[in-house]
């Protein structure tokens, strides 16, 4: 876009990799070399880019924050190892650390993850994974991150597990939350409150009212007359 981006001084990254199948080209193992190939393989022949380009496919999950960081590496460095073989794709992952002083919550260990949409091949890219556009595939990457963050949460010795499914599937009354995104975060350190903000804030007001309520249920149900 003929911009200069400056990244010089972001904080906050506990780890960055980037894995590919074995024998790809190495150049895709480089930050830079890796994103410039696949824009340029999305051009067209005047140098502008293809209007239905999809240059990646982007996936981020949160991560226990009950687990160490050489745990929570661990976990994500299998999952990208999982997704590398099973989709022949070249895969860049960061994990972030919550920024505490800016008024996250200091449980927000995440990872962004980022897959080329086409094959990483010898020769550099290939083919497009079209598979990657299916919501059939989005389930089973969900249930893949969720099986094995319980494995690697076993293993910590840490009686705790999560759940790919949704509220709905689940038949919980919870009313989900809104993701904020980083505008959000970065209102947070100016001292604002977006109404998105607003919005999660009567959420969570409300769902904790709703677990009061299922708690007295419980309790006046297993009352025994005297």
């Amino acid at each position: 876009y003929g911009k200069l981006q400056d990244y010089t001084r972001k904080t906050g990254i506990e780890y960055t990799q980037i894995f590919a199948p074995s024998g790809a080209n190495l150049d895709l193992l480089d930050r830079q070399k890796l994103w410039n190939a696949v824009e340029q393989a999305e051009l067209k022949k005047d140098g502008s880019i293809k209007q239905e380009a999809r240059l990646a496919k982007e996936v981020e999950i949160a991560l226990p924050h009950e687990l160490g960081k050489a745990q929570r590496q661990a976990l994500v460095t299998e999952l990208c190892q999982s997704l590398v073989k099973a989709y022949g794709v070249a895969v860049d992952v960061a994990i972030h650390a919550p920024h505490v002083h800016g008024g996250s919550d200091d449980r927000n260990f995440h990872a962004h993850i980022l897959m080329t949409t086409r094959t990483a091949t010898p020769q550099g890219l290939g083919v497009k994974v079209r598979e990657l556009d299916k919501q059939s595939t989005l389930k089973h990457i969900r249930q893949k991150v969720a099986d094995l963050t319980n494995r690697h949460l076993a293993a910590a010795g840490l009686d705790l597990t999560v759940d790919h499914r949704s509220h709905e599937d689940r038949e919980l009354m919870t009313e989900p939350t809104f993701h904020e995104g980083v505008d959000a975060t970065h209102a947070k350190r100016r001292g604002e409150e977006l109404e998105i903000v607003k919005r999660n804030d009567a959420i969570k007001q409300r769902n904790q009212e709703a677990e009061r309520l299922d708690m007295s249920i419980i309790e006046t149900s297993n009352r025994v007359e005297q």
